[in-house]
């Protein structure tokens, strides 16, 4: 399903049709729902709580788990560029030996 104004959301849904498609059915394929730690609309307290929570600010929108392998997706539109967070995360996973991947 295509929503206007969402060119991430509809690259994600296309992301994750095609890696059910291609990947074994034992594969797991989760979105972390992170935009919520961004700073806006819900507030510096919600932010503080979800923090403490564990939710981790850059986090990939898509992590693989596949025959003992770990893959972090990040999706961006055309348009799309990587936060100063993100580009942590990403050097972060990397420097662990996780695969880190720009769709």
């Amino acid at each position: 399903m295509k929503r206007r104004g969402t060119p991430e959301a509809d690259l994600q849904r296309s992301v994750v049709t095609a890696l059910k498609f291609a990947l074994p059915k034992t594969a797991i394929i989760h979105h972390c729902a992170n935009e919520v730690t961004e700073p806006g609309p819900r507030g510096a307290k919600r932010q503080a709580i979800l923090v403490g929570m564990g939710v981790h600010q850059g986090f990939a929108d898509l992590i693989v788990l596949c025959e003992g392998r770990v893959l972090f997706l990040e999706l961006k539109s055309l348009k799309g560029r990587l936060s100063p967070n993100q580009e942590a995360f990403r050097d972060a996973v990397l420097a662990q030996g996780f695969g880190w991947a720009l769709v």
